[in-house]
């Protein structure tokens, strides 16, 4: 295992709950990648270490909303090398338009 550290969504990120009932109208305060995998973050505990928000990894079709521990997220290896990159300079937009963003450049048809 590598000594990677991933960057963790900014401090002002809201915590889990803070956005509950704006479905995809949630602010997303951090996008982690990998080739065809995104995760949007709209809530963050830090002490936890754990997100919620919106996930595709890799089939659109299945794509969803849920809870995930970003130190599992940093272990993920891709053919033993690639890791999962953030975002830098990301710019806070709700979940619809980020994942609209999204799947204007996968080239997915909605």
């Amino acid at each position: 295992m590598s000594d990677y550290k991933m960057p963790r969504p900014p401090k002002d990120t809201p915590p889990l709950y803070a956005q509950d009932g704006k479905g995809y109208e949630a602010t997303v305060y951090a996008h982690y990648f990998i080739g065809n995998c995104d995760w949007l973050i709209t809530e963050y505990d830090p002490e936890e270490d754990r997100a919620f928000g919106w996930a595709c990894v890799g089939d659109r079709d299945r794509a969803e909303l849920g809870y995930l521990f970003l130190f599992e997220l940093e272990q993920v290896r891709v053919r033993g090398v690639f890791l999962v990159d953030y975002e830098i300079g990301w710019q806070r937009v709700t979940l619809t338009e980020a994942i609209a963003e999204l799947d204007r450049k996968q080239g997915w048809t909605r």
